[in-house]
């Protein structure tokens, strides 16, 4: 994601067609661009709930550059630009969780055996209530900026 003054906060949002797998979304650096000038950077992530956290305070030509390994499931996640023009790039790695998806393929896999053998198998979402849980969210999408932010005078 690349974050300017015009552009200051991107988006991850969920891969829908991968719904089945559990989806992670790991920050792995911040660093300015070529043309940032030679001021304050200050980025945020939101985690909901009116919670915003500083990921990194960059200046060009002392800290352009900051490694982190943030690993997180939230859905959606935003990156925020509150203070400078940037352009600041934020890089991650996205990754599935293949287990989940692989022990729904046993069971259905198990329940199809039983079939054969003419033995029924038990329809356990018939039993208990389903239970929906969020996923992570994924593919970078530029918004404009819609919520409030603190002023950049608070993160000092």
């Amino acid at each position: 994601a690349s974050l300017t003054k015009q552009r200051p906060i991107a988006e991850w949002t969920i891969e829908p067609e991968r719904t089945e797998m559990t989806q992670y979304l790991t920050l792995k650096q911040v660093m300015l661009g070529v043309d940032a000038k030679e001021e304050e950077q200050v980025v945020t992530i939101d985690l909901g709930d009116m919670i915003t956290i500083p990921i990194a305070r960059l200046k060009k030509g002392s800290l352009e550059m900051w490694s982190m390994d943030i690993k997180t499931s939230m859905c959606p996640l935003k990156i925020y630009l509150i203070k400078g023009s940037g352009p600041v790039h934020v890089l991650g790695v996205h990754t599935l969780d293949m287990r989940t998806s692989l022990m729904a393929a046993e069971t259905d896999s198990e329940c199809l055996d039983e079939d054969e053998m003419g033995v029924e198998c038990e329809d356990e979402n018939e039993e208990e209530e389903e239970v929906v849980e969020k996923v992570p969210c994924f593919s970078i999408q530029n918004l404009q900026h819609k919520k409030k932010i603190l002023s950049s005078n608070q993160w000092v």
